[in-house]
């Protein structure tokens, strides 16, 4: 039911706390129905402060994310990303609304999802939510 409403829902296993995932929505506009249901907290699209939000995970397990974007009222679209998250890791992810894969020369990102729209919700064809993610060692010269 909660995950009906939700747009994202993360659950995590793993007792280790410390690591930070952080979200981007790419071109807030197009992703205004966008709720994230992260480990029991929900978050709708008014706290993204300038287009991104910075959730606490664990440093260890699986993290289950399922997608929803709503418009309406109706549901647009639905799935799921799976992490494996890693000891001593910094993530990043973003969302996008677009066409054609966003991770074509993604420096850093380990997986991108595709997350189909219902065809009347879509601005153009073939159009899906994309959910890309990676990240670097803590304390790694890489810079993304």
């Amino acid at each position: 039911m909660r995950y009906a409403i939700a747009l994202l829902l993360i659950v995590a296993s793993g007792c280790d706390a410390g690591s930070e995932l952080r979200i981007q929505l790419q071109d807030p506009e197009v992703l205004a129905g966008i709720e994230l249901d992260v480990l029991g907290r929900t978050i709708g699209f008014d706290e993204f402060e300038s287009g991104r939000v910075v959730v606490d995970v664990p440093e260890s397990g699986r993290l289950t994310i399922g997608i929803r974007l709503r418009e309406g009222g109706q549901l647009a679209a639905e799935g799921s990303v799976e992490i494996p998250l890693q000891d001593d890791f910094e993530w990043g992810s973003s969302i996008f609304r677009r066409a054609d894969d966003p991770s074509v020369g993604c420096f850093g990102c380990i997986d991108t999802v595709r997350i189909p729209i219902e065809e009347e919700f879509q601005r153009v064809a073939d159009e899906a939510l994309w959910f890309s993610y990676g990240g670097k060692r803590r304390g790694s010269d890489v810079v993304f």
